[in-house]
């Protein structure tokens, strides 16, 4: 019988080779993965000079950071620019249109629009006389405020951390965290998802009792403080805001 050549056999280098190229593809197949996981925003329509745009793009990259670093929601967020819009607006998963205020308080404030604060027919009856009734915003604020702190809004909006106006600038860990409350609250798809930790002297919370643990109150009480969040589908309404 005749022995096998050499050539019978892959060499060394194309053995390396194969592999290496297999390795990049499973390392590009995963870097795709990746980067269609999290929150992300799209432009709906391109409208309006170029440099509107280009403050939109800002801001809303920076918004959808500040989600994905805060949070693991799996959301895409459609964008438009209105030139007849006086500040911006948003509806419940439907988009955000920019009109005179593009900032990064505009995108986080509209974004939570987008999210369903003020925006879904739950809103409204658990935001009673000016005081949130829903259970896990509560605990959060008390988490960050003490016992006796109530979250306060009206028909659209939230205080505190709901970025309403400029000079209340943006609390990213507290606001993204205060979204998922809200959420968890009305029973909204994906409900809470933030990761945030409370601020404060080693604060940790539990994610499914939205429950804080303090060690300057360990000991005393056992360090368990009401702190957190989670979410119906409803129809798009759109409200409006500086």
């Amino acid at each position: 019988m005749k022995s096998p050549t050499m050539d019978a056999f892959p060499s060394f280098p194309r053995i390396a080779l194969l592999l290496g190229m297999r390795f990049l593809t499973a390392i590009a197949m995963l870097g795709t993965a990746t980067a269609e996981t999290g929150m992300k925003w799209h432009w709906k329509s391109q409208g309006g000079p170029e440099n509107v745009r280009k403050q939109i793009d800002y801001s809303m990259n920076r918004a959808v950071a500040t989600w994905n670093e805060w949070s693991e929601y799996d959301f895409s967020i459609g964008t438009v620019y209105g030139a007849g819009t006086p500040t911006a607006d948003a509806s419940y998963r439907g988009q955000i249109r920019f009109g005179r205020s593009r900032n990064y308080r505009t995108a986080m404030h509209e974004s939570s629009h987008w999210m369903g604060t003020g925006t879904v027919p739950q809103w409204r009856s658990l935001m009673q006389n000016g005081r949130w009734t829903g259970t896990y915003a509560n605990r959060l604020i008390k988490a960050h405020h003490g016992p006796g702190a109530t979250m306060g809004g009206d028909r659209a909006h939230y205080w505190p951390y709901g970025a309403n106006y400029d000079r209340e600038g943006v609390n990213a860990p507290r606001m993204v965290g205060i979204i998922g409350a809200f959420r968890r609250d009305m029973n909204l798809p994906q409900g809470d998802r933030s990761i945030g930790i409370a601020p404060g002297t080693y604060r940790l919370r539990n994610r499914e009792s939205v429950m804080t643990l303090t060690a300057a109150s360990a000991g005393k009480d056992g360090g368990f403080h009401p702190g957190q969040q989670e979410s119906l589908h409803a129809n798009h309404q759109t409200e409006q805001w500086e």
